[in-house]
Order: C-alpha cells, then sequence, then structure tokens
C-alpha cells in the first residue's frame, strides 16, 4: 500500500515545530511527512517561468493531507488592540490545502494564544502552548490519529497528477 503524504508548513522562525511534528507523524509508517522550507520547494515545486502560485496549487495535488502550524509570528491592530497572529501565507495555504484536500484531511495546529478568525472556527484544531513541549506533543498526536483513521477512505489524489 502507498504511503499517504503529509503537508507541513510553518512560518521559517518555527520549523523546529514542523520537525517535531514530522518526528511524531513518522512513526506511523503509513506517512510519508515533507515540511515546506526553501530547500524543497525550490527542487520539487517550483520551476521557472512559472508562478509560485500556480506551483503552490499545483503542490496541492501532491499530498494527502496538509498541516499547517499557526504561531505568534506578526503583530496586527485589531479593532484598535494589537493582536499576535499566525503568517499571513499559513492562512492563505491552509486554505489552499482545505480547497483542494477538504476538510476532514487538512488540519491546524495553532498556538492557544492567538485568536482565532472567526472563518476558521469549525474546522480541525489542534491547540497548543509553545513554551510545553508536552502540549505540542498531544497536539500533533491527535492529528496523527485523525488522519491515521482516514487512511483507508481517502481518494488517491496523486493519480491525477501527470
Amino acid at each position: 500500500m502507498r504511503k499517504k503524504r503529509i503537508f507541513i508548513g510553518s512560518s521559517s522562525e518555527e520549523l523546529d515545530l514542523a520537525s517535531a511534528a514530522k518526528s511524531i507523524l513518522e512513526l506511523e509508517k503509513e506517512f510519508e511527512v515533507t515540511i515546506w522550507n526553501e530547500d524543497v520547494w525550490e527542487k520539487a515545486v517550483f520551476r521557472l517561468n512559472n508562478s509560485y502560485l500556480n506551483d503552490l496549487i499545483r503542490a496541492t495535488l501532491q499530498f494527502d493531507f496538509g498541516i499547517l502550524i499557526g504561531t505568534k509570528d506578526d503583530k496586527v491592530v485589531y479593532r484598535g488592540n494589537e493582536e499576535l497572529q499566525p503568517r499571513d501565507n499559513i492562512l492563505f495555504e491552509l486554505g489552499l490545502f482545505i480547497g483542494r484536500l477538504g476538510l476532514n484531511n487538512c488540519a491546524f495546529l495553532i498556538d492557544k494564544d492567538i485568536k482565532l478568525l472567526s472563518d476558521i472556527k469549525g474546522i480541525s484544531l489542534a491547540r497548543f502552548n509553545r513554551d510545553d513541549s508536552s502540549s505540542f506533543t498531544k497536539a500533533i498526536t491527535q492529528v496523527k490519529d485523525l488522519f491515521k483513521n482516514q487512511v483507508d477512505s481517502i481518494p488517491l489524489i496523486t493519480k491525477y497528477l501527470n
């Protein structure tokens, strides 16, 4: 049986969390995990004479599941109050993967201190405390269990690639 492919996206400042998530997920032999970073994408996805957006949309076809990690990366002013939220590109990529793979095949790991956008409520969220590694382990384990229970029921998305 083919391993199910999982995409993990995070800000570049939080690649250590993505690596920790990959280690936990790959304990399950049925998962193959790819972490977004510049080296991986420049070699595997992005091509000359193509836009990053087009290549990123194409990349969503190469995965069965998507995990985006939202951490306190950017300060924003929301209704006069300063708040911390994930990078815009993390939210954008979450939307791309949900649009391509569906809600059941995507998860958002999000720092417990981040104020949620109202449109994100209702999707698979796994909250964690950035200062507590056991909290992150628990959150990624929840996602792993969610995806593991769906392994046999998801379509083979990559069959559409040429």
